[in-house]
């Protein structure tokens, strides 16, 4: 028996090495960015039970939003461009191990939150821009996310920390919902316990009710096409009216002429 175990020995020790090695080897040919999501992704999910859904998106959309910190300048714009860097300062941030969190706008905390989600395996997450009726056409980033538990779209927003919801039902709302609905039946919600659009609910101090004006239009990509698809309210936004600002005058298919190129749809009409 002994004279078994010396002879085996050599090759378990050459099995061990190359499992060791061949582990190695795979994680360092993954990609810089699934290493880095890997990470981020099963901290922030580490008490979450990933069968839940609804728990999953509302779950990374506050870890995304914790771990950021609303802010332009060159170090946003460095963060963009270098995805799984920022990733592991997002990580390192919640761990306690740097003192700032990574710079970020509404389109890379969006861009963040999205590839966390496709990591995991959601693939039908659309980035939505939204658009206020104002002279300089606001817009905002935010996430359209299909559930699926419930086979509905939901609305995610990690700047402002917020899902949308009917208030009498509590359902979760899509984009599509949010711009047919009348904005007086809609909650803003950073969780079932927090809702309304004077709640001061992120840790950027900015309130939700600075939304509902963007909440009358969306450009969303829908089909494979490069362009984005318009669509609005009719009785919030009008993307042909004509607005002055700093001495331009333009409607905000103008403005925005890729975003019009695709068929312009009026939720409450035909299309145009």
């Amino acid at each position: 028996m002994k004279n078994n175990l010396v002879i085996l020995l050599p090759f378990l020790l050459v099995a061990m090495v190359w499992g060791g090695l061949e582990y190695g080897r795979r994680l360092h040919t993954r990609p810089p960015l699934q290493n880095a999501l890997t990470e981020f992704t099963d901290l922030c999910l580490k008490n979450v039970d990933r069968n839940d859904h609804g728990q999953v998106f509302q779950t990374l959309r506050h870890c995304v939003h914790n771990n950021t910190e609303y802010a332009e300048g060159d170090e946003r714009n460095w963060n963009a461009k270098h995805l799984p860097e920022t990733v592991r300062k997002m990580t390192r941030f919640l761990e306690k191990k740097i003192a700032d969190a990574p710079h970020a706008e509404c389109d890379l905390q969006a861009t963040l939150f999205k590839n966390s989600l496709q990591f995991l395996g959601y693939d039908d997450v659309q980035t939505v821009i939204l658009i206020a009726m104002t002279d300089r056409f606001h817009d905002h980033v935010v996430l359209d996310v299909l559930n699926p538990s419930t086979g509905k779209r939901e609305i995610h927003d990690p700047l402002f920390n917020i899902h949308y919801v009917e208030k009498e039902t509590h359902t979760l709302l899509g984009i599509e919902d949010l711009l047919t609905m009348n904005l007086e039946d809609v909650n803003p919600c950073i969780d079932p316990q927090q809702c309304g659009w004077e709640t001061n609910n992120t840790r950027h101090g900015i309130l939700p009710s600075k939304m509902r004006k963007t909440l009358s239009a969306a450009a969303i990509k829908r089909t494979d096409s490069k362009y984005r698809h318009l669509i609005y309210n009719a009785q919030r936004f009008d993307p042909f009216e004509e607005r002055t600002y700093k001495r331009k005058t333009r409607s905000y298919c103008k403005k925005q002429k890729k975003h019009c190129k695709n068929p312009v749809l009026n939720l409450l009409k035909t299309p145009q």
